[in-house]
């Protein structure tokens, strides 16, 4: 069927309001609203301003049981005059009433812990005085501040007290009202069977109440049912309905609310210039009502109706004005809701600046209220802004606040958004792995959405079915009784036979009584008749918009029926003995012995329901994926099934979907295992890489320490070669001068003269080798300070500058000659446990070589020493302006036997003793500092205060 055929039924039903909305001009949104009303309102208002104060109550309860949910602020004016007038004449039943009107006023203004607290009181007043149709009224508005709230689940249980009590007194107009209250519920908690089934009851109720506003209101309700499973034009067919009926009563009110709620309807179908001619006839409407919150709620409507149809401007101009009302009005979250809006259009807009500042506004107010559905709708924007922006690393995070805040609240739409976006952002990232988890999180959830909204589908079918079947009993037993009474009349007939003389006048009276009761069974029949063909025309209607087959397998007799069956389809109408195989034809030969195992296993358990998804074969040779929902409706006395019901659906389009986000999945796989792959690889190379520089560090090491040793060994034997050549050549020569001197001893030729030769030579000789013996002397001593002695001196506890003093103690007069100085700071004394000898050799070799290297042939130079604590540590800055240290001596600075000045008998240790002493005994570390400036040399000493620890 083309849409043009669709939307025949739709255009007979909107003739009447076409004529109307063409009579009607349909003026420029305005703000101003009446102070009082026309009509009806305005007479109530009179009435209660002229009536004396022991007339106003009945007056003003009145007044709020028509106009609280619309009028908040005269609702409140007039619950506090009436409270003003109680408290001097008091009243419980009315003084109950008047609190939970006012409760309720205070919940339309957002004030609901006050709310509460009036209800409670008004709940408490009902309960001593024990009134129980105010009890009904006050669990009813305690419901309603709960539902307020989102709190459905414990808004319900306040409407089923209520229910206890009004079933207790029969008070079926307050039944009526619960099952409409508790339909909203359902349908809030995504249970639209649960949510038809109140609605149906509660319009059977107000059908036997005779009130036709209410069962309109009704069947709109069905029509917002239908809307939120999807089945739009089933939706539509009933709102028609029920404006149609609304227009014959002429009720502005409801009139308003359903323009507004099938303009709804046809935005979601995509026929915008039909809902803004509704939103229009509907804002004109609460205009006129001075109802502005409903205001609001259509402004909204409007503006996004607008940007949905491209109409950016008209939809700003809407959006500010439902902005500054609501503000007005004092609704936050009607305001937060068009900050929201706002913010969107600004974002398309790349109009970021604006976004961000309506998005933060929006954020504030929902947190505030704690509506955590909307929030996680800003952090959805706010990620898609960044994403926009090219922020993708700044989006995730309101991504996955937003999916983690769904998740709480059952936000599902919200949730598939922000998987989506944020597979988008980690594939723009190259974050390819992650992309995939949230790809496969977004597919998990539409498959689940799918679920859902089959379930909800199948729901509603079964409720119109259920119904279907009631209107059947109903049948039969109609039948039943028709023919009973027959029977019963021509038993009368018989016997007013025989006493047709004696009783005429009383058969003429039975006579006349059977006509009557007859006329009203035929009456009650058709009726039963309509209802029931009008049922099993939504029925099929249901099934024909969401393009289902409804299967109805009978176990016992094996026949199976089926409405709306798939044409192209040859399904058999029987399966002999519950057998499957005649669908061996039909189903994919792959599918088919999973479809088999998967309903004997349900037929086994009959546990949940049972469920396949197979390929179909069509009649020209293709294949159809379906899925088959089913369960069993009825059982034998044994508990095992004799009847399953359930749905045929298309799936071809979702599953040609599911392939090609497999094969997406596949692709995004693919890539990271080529990356995966890349990566390993090149941290192979890297290893073995590392592994060779490790090989090559070790055997520079190694050469390292030999040349170290080469130059030791070659130090050492350098200068104690020297002392000691000169030793035996001094041995040698005097070796020469005894023998010489025995010889001419033993030949008595020696002389005088020669005699004191030989002994001056002797002294001369011995002088030598006593100066280089003492000089090999000093040298082997200092060799061994170049090994740290450990078992030489015992640690104990000193002050660190009086110990770092007294190293400049034998360098004093050296200092003073050539007018040197030294600072040494310290900001606070410093206690130390540790070997202050050995520091003090330390410190005495770093100004040693600052006076004869780094001061040399100078004058008025100076060292500074800081002295600092950090935790356990100690820290000695060394630092003088000498001459410094070349760049390319600093590599050999600690070696040992390294000097410049070997000229100068310097043997080139010292350095070397201090980086042991410092590293060995004292259990620190010893660097060079490069200067700041250009000039000096610096060194860092970092030594533990506690040697001990």
């Amino acid at each position: 069927m083309s849409s043009r055929q669709k939307m025949i039924p739709v255009a007979r039903h909107l003739l009447p309001i076409l004529a109307l909305a063409c009579s009607l001009a349909i003026s420029p949104v305005s703000l101003a609203f009446p102070e009082e009303l026309p009509g009806k309102l305005s007479q109530q208002e009179a009435d209660i301003a002229r009536a004396p104060d022991n007339e106003k109550i009945p007056l003003i309860l009145a007044f709020l049981f028509e106009n609280v949910h619309y009028m908040q602020d005269k609702s409140l004016a007039y619950c506090h005059q009436a409270l003003a007038i109680l408290a001097r004449s008091p009243n419980p039943d009315q003084e109950s009433q008047i609190m939970s009107y006012l409760a309720t006023a205070n919940m339309y203004l957002g004030k609901t812990e006050l709310a509460n607290t009036q209800v409670s009181r008004a709940l408490a007043i009902a309960d001593t005085d024990n009134n129980l149709a105010n009890k009904v009224l006050a669990y009813k508005v305690a419901g309603r501040i709960l539902a307020s709230l989102s709190a459905s689940r414990e808004a319900l249980k306040q409407y089923e007290l209520a229910y206890d009590i009004a079933q207790d007194i029969d008070d079926i107009k307050s039944l009526a009202g619960l099952f409409r209250l508790m339909a909203y519920e359902h349908r809030d908690l995504s249970q639209y069977g649960k949510s038809l089934e109140y609605n149906l009851r509660a319009q059977q109720l107000y059908q036997q109440l005779g009130d036709n506003k209410q069962v309109a209101h009704q069947v709109a309700n069905i029509g917002t049912i239908y809307r939120q499973i999807g089945d739009l034009e089933t939706a539509l067919d009933y709102l028609l309905q029920a404006l149609s009926v609304m227009q014959d009563l002429d009720d502005p009110r409801a009139l308003a609310i359903l323009y507004n709620n099938t303009a709804r309807v046809y935005q979601s179908i995509g026929d915008y210039e039909q809902a803004l001619l509704m939103y229009h006839q509907s804002l004109k409407l609460k205009q006129t009502l001075g109802y502005r919150r409903g205001i609001v709620f259509t402004l909204l409507n409007l503006g996004e109706t607008y940007r949905l149809s491209g109409e950016i401007p008209q939809a700003l101009s809407h959006l500010r004005q439902a902005l500054e009302l609501a503000k007005e009005i004092n609704h936050p979250v009607r305001e937060g809701i068009a900050a929201l809006h706002l913010g969107q259009i600004y974002r398309e807009q790349g109009n970021f600046d604006q976004a961000s500042q309506h998005f933060s506004t929006a954020l504030t107010i929902f947190q505030e209220a704690d509506i955590k559905r909307r929030i996680a709708e800003v952090e959805l924007a706010r990620g898609e802004m960044k994403k926009m922006q090219g922020k993708n690393a700044a989006a995730i995070p309101h991504l996955q606040r937003s999916i983690d805040i769904s998740v709480k609240t059952r936000a599902n739409d919200t949730r598939l958004n922000a998987y989506q976006q944020l597979s988008a952002v980690y594939e723009l990232l190259g974050k390819f792995q992650l992309a995939l988890e949230a790809n496969k999180n977004y597919q998990s959830l539409q498959k689940k959405i799918s679920s859902q909204k089959s379930l909800q589908h199948i729901d509603v079918l079964r409720v119109s079915y259920q119904l279907d079947q009631k209107q059947r009993q109903i049948e039969s037993l109609t039948q039943k009784n028709k023919i009973s009474a027959l029977e019963i009349s021509s038993q009368i007939a018989k016997r007013n036979t025989y006493l047709i003389a004696l009783f005429f006048a009383f058969s003429l009276l039975v006579f006349i009584y059977y006509r009557i009761s007859t006329r009203k069974q035929l009456a009650i029949e058709r009726k039963a008749l309509d209802e029931i063909r009008i049922s099993k025309k939504r029925l099929k209607l249901a099934l024909w918009g969401s393009g289902n087959e409804l299967w109805d397998w009978n176990l016992n007799n094996h026949q199976v029926t089926r409405i709306n069956h798939f044409s192209d389809i040859n399904l058999p109408g029987e399966y002999p003995a519950n057998d499957l195989s005649t669908l061996k034809d039909v189903v994919h030969p792959d599918d088919y012995d999973l479809l088999v195992l998967s309903l004997e296993q349900y037929l086994t358990s009959h546990l949940g329901f049972f469920e396949a998804c197979y390929r179909l074969k069509h009649k020209k040779g293709g294949w159809m994926w379906v899925l088959d929902r089913g369960k069993a409706v009825e059982f034998d006395s044994q508990g095992n099934p004799t009847r399953l019901t359930g749905t045929l659906r298309d799936i071809s389009e979702l599953k040609s979907h599911e392939q090609a986000l497999i094969k997406l999945n596949t692709e995004l796989e693919l890539r990271v295992d080529e990356r995966t792959t890349a990566l390993r690889d090149a941290n192979q190379a890297l290893q073995e890489k590392i592994k060779e520089l490790e090989a090559l560090q070790i055997t520079l090491v190694e050469v390292e320490k030999i040349a170290s040793l080469g130059r030791l060994v070659s130090g050492i034997a350098h200068e104690i070669n020297t002392p000691l050549g000169i030793t035996i050549t001094a041995v040698s020569v005097l070796k020469e001068l005894t023998e010489n001197f025995n010889t001419r001893f033993n030949s008595k030729t020696l002389t005088r003269s020669q005699m004191q030769h030989f002994i001056r030579d002797l002294q001369n000789s011995c002088q030598l080798i006593e100066n280089n013996v003492a000089r090999s002397s000093s040298l082997i001593q200092t060799f061994k300070q170049a090994s740290v002695d450990k078992d030489g001196e015992t640690a104990k506890t000193f002050d660190l500058q009086t110990c770092i003093e007294s190293a400049f103690t034998p360098f004093k007069t050296e200092l003073k000659r050539s007018q040197h100085t030294y600072v040494i700071t310290c900001p606070r004394a410093i206690e130390m446990y540790s070997y202050p000898d050995c520091l003090v050799q330390v410190m005495e070799i770093l100004i040693h070589n600052s006076i004869f290297h780094g001061f040399e042939n100078t004058n008025a130079r100076k060292i500074n020493i800081d002295l600092s604590a950090k935790a356990d540590t100690v820290v000695i800055a060394y630092q003088d302006n000498g001459h410094g240290i070349r760049q390319e001596n600093l590599k050999q600075l600690f070696e040992p036997f390294f000097t410049t000045k070997r000229y100068k008998s310097h043997t080139g240790l010292g350095l070397h003793i201090a980086y042991n002493q410092v590293n060995q005994r004292l259990g620190g570390s010893i660097l060079y500092r490069s200067p700041s400036g250009h000039t000096g040399a610096g060194f860092t000493i970092r030594i533990p205060a506690n040697v001990g620890q």
